[in-house]
């Protein structure tokens, strides 16, 4: 039997993104001001992905 290392959980890091105003929509509905705020949701959720550029339709 393999020896069970336990892991602490993943803690979100704050990401430094520019106030650069790009919004994009997300796979998750989710309008971002830039690209980069939605790379930093991705490193938690894989499946994440960009849908358009631009707000998501009804988050204005």
């Amino acid at each position: 039997m393999e020896d069970l290392v336990e892991c602490s959980p993943l803690q979100r890091q704050p990401c430094l993104c520019g106030r650069v105003l790009l919004p994009v929509c997300g796979s998750n509905g989710r309008s971002y001001a830039n690209l980069c705020e939605l790379r930093c949701d991705q490193r938690f959720d894989l499946s994440l992905t960009q849908t358009h550029w631009g707000h998501c339709m009804g988050t204005g």
